[in-house]
């Protein structure tokens, strides 16, 4: 009898939270449905975690699978490389979201691992990898349908590739996770499909494009059945993971069974989804008014069910349908949220193409006249499988690209980078001799992601992307801290005339302190954006890294926050009788890391 072949797939999370690995649970559960498959390779504990996946011993797997995001790419490829150094007969196959569908781009694509990746498979992949392992022996990797690699692109975009599979994945009630739950005692985040894609194709998005618009439903029986494991199961966090919240008439039921089993079972376990309804309508309005309704859970996370975060990207109407999100209207979300009664949270994207300095002002102008809790800015990612990573549409918005490494997870970073030497604000004296390495001194790929920003396009230049981010700083340390929150409110001045009498003031030289932090932000915007490796390029790196997260204070508050009574006497200089105020959100323990990590900055910033 011919021994069975071990595969070990892997989908490795963020570094802030556990996940159970579900992209992989779905392809075990399907392929396990199958006899002959189960006949011939044996699935091992799928890897879900960074610290696990470094550990490994991969002497015994026969094929490694891993899902690729752009936040564990770089992790993913050294884990390959690992692998095949320790295994180099063993066969290694990527998929997720970060794999490239287009034939030009998944060439760079294969070419950049063409020593660690033997094959890959673009978009969703229960029914590829099934026909793959069940042909394994009677092709050659080139032959395979809906696969590419190094010198072969057998992918086509259609119908048939998004397919959802005759029967759903349930991995929860196959089992697949149940040891890795026991292992982390339920502390894991748990994430549930009720359907998959998403009928907008939002230029900066891959959940729409091209055949992903279609939106095809899950067996609701095989969801609840999935929902109630979760609870039962004693998980920390239950994720709905679809596109549009609230979109179809079955979402109204979904909610109100999480809530039940909540209510139920498990009083203590978060609920959360990935994404709003865009254009909400009946079912929408229903699930947020269940979900503000329901109290059995309403403190945790934030008061996630009280705060509801919704997707704005941008206020202006030309940056809007230059992203082909024209049919998206934010006020529509906002009038629905608020008619509930729930405190709104917004997600923006600096540096969209076809945004503009006065765009993205109105934006920032727009948070602030509907009294948002807290404008959430996002640099732009430009990702794989998107209208805006196509050649074509960087052709006609003239994108200009630059690269970027970040680190995965700011906390970790600096308390591994600073803590070691020193101690909160207490120690600030002793900073002076602090060495430490930057991005660019041979970077461990096990901590940092490349990340590709815009770096210019038709609508803004670098010098009008530097104004962009000053913006945003300003709204941020202002606003989003509350560090003048109450007093930009009862300011007789226009949201417009305080960024203005700020720019003046620090040009002035009445802001030291705030001068400082700008001008350390403008140092990043020159024609070396991105070539650079020193001090000021990581503290701009850092701040990208803190937006990811919502247990990271970014480096430009903490500095503030550093010299607090600095900042509340230059704040005189705009805002009249300002005082000293205690600012909860900002205190010494959450960012004592970041307190320390500034100060030694501010000692050598200014050396390179």
């Amino acid at each position: 009898m011919t021994k069975k072949r071990n595969i070990l797939l892997g989908t490795i999370s963020v570094r802030n939270q556990k996940f159970v690995p579900y992209p992989v649970g779905c392809l075990i559960s399907h392929c396990q449905k199958n006899d002959t498959i189960n006949k011939r390779f044996n699935f091992l504990e799928p890897l879900y975690h960074f610290d696990q996946a470094k550990t490994y011993d991969f002497t015994n797997v026969d094929i490694l699978g891993l899902t690729n995001y752009i936040w564990n790419q770089l992790f993913n490829d050294k884990i390959s490389k690992i692998f095949k150094e320790q295994n180099p007969s063993g066969l290694v196959i990527y998929g997720g979201p970060n794999v490239p569908e287009t034939m030009d781009f998944s060439q760079e694509y294969m070419m950049d691992r063409e020593e660690v990746v033997d094959v890959a498979f673009p978009g969703p992949s229960e029914k590829t990898f099934e026909d793959f392992l069940l042909n394994i022996d009677s092709k050659q990797l080139h032959e395979h349908e809906f696969t590419i690699g190094l010198g072969w692109h057998n992918y086509s975009s259609t119908r048939k590739a998004y397919a959802v599979p005759d029967s759903m994945p349930t991995p929860y009630t196959d089992g697949i996770f149940e040891k890795i739950i026991e292992k982390e005692n339920g502390n894991l985040a748990g994430v549930v499909e009720s359907n998959r894609g998403c009928p907008y194709q939002c230029a900066f998005c891959d959940w729409g494009a091209m055949t992903r618009a279609k939106v095809q439903k899950f067996n609701q029986q095989d969801v609840f059945k999935t929902i109630e494991y979760i609870a039962d199961k004693k998980m920390k966090w239950i994720v709905l993971g679809d596109a549009n919240t609230g979109m179809l008439p079955e979402d109204v039921e979904l909610v109100q069974k999480v809530i039940d089993e909540k209510r139920n079972k498990h009083p203590n376990m978060i609920f959360t989804f990935a994404g709003l309804a865009k254009n909400p309508k009946k079912h929408a309005f229903e699930v947020v008014k269940l979900l503000s309704a329901d109290d059995t859970n309403a403190n945790k996370l934030n008061n996630v069910y009280k705060s509801f975060r919704v997707g704005i990207q941008s206020h202006h109407p030309d940056t809007l349908d230059a992203v082909s999100r024209h049919n998206i209207k934010p006020e529509e979300l906002i009038k629905m949220a608020a008619s509930t009664g729930s405190i709104l949270s917004s997600e923006l994207i600096t540096g969209l193409p076809g945004e503009k300095v006065d765009n993205w002002f109105y934006t920032l102008e727009k948070e602030f006249e509907y009294k948002m809790r807290h404008s959430k800015m996002y640099p732009l990612h430009t990702l794989h499988n998107t209208q805006i990573y196509s050649k074509q549409y960087m052709e006609e918005h003239e994108i200009e690209l630059v690269h970027l490494h970040v680190p995965d997870d700011l906390y970790l970073m600096t308390k591994k980078m600073y803590e070691p030497h020193f101690s909160g604000k207490l120690a600030l004296e002793d900073l002076k001799e602090v060495k430490t390495k930057f991005m660019g001194d041979n970077f461990d790929e096990f901590e940092y992601s490349q990340i590709h920003l815009v770096r210019s396009c038709k609508s803004f230049s670098l010098k009008d992307l530097e104004e962009i981010h000053q913006m945003a700083w300003w709204h941020d340390i202002m606003y989003n801290t509350r560090l003048a929150r109450e007093w930009m409110y009862t300011s007789n001045m226009s949201y417009r005339e305080q960024y203005d009498k700020y720019r003046n003031k620090m040009e002035e030289g009445k802001m030291p302190l705030f001068k400082r932090v700008s001008d350390n932000l403008s140092y990043v915007f020159n024609d070396s954006f991105g070539k650079r490796t020193d001090n000021r390029m990581r503290i701009f790196t850092d701040n990208i890294a803190a937006s990811q997260y919502p247990h990271n204070i970014k480096p430009h508050a903490a500095e503030i926050y550093l010299n607090l009574d600095q900042a509340i006497e230059e704040l005189n200089e705009i805002y009249d009788k300002v005082d000293y105020r205690n600012i909860k959100e900002y205190d010494e323990k959450k960012c004592s890391h970041l307190y320390s990590m500034n100060a030694m900055l501010r000692h050598h910033v200014h050396d390179n």
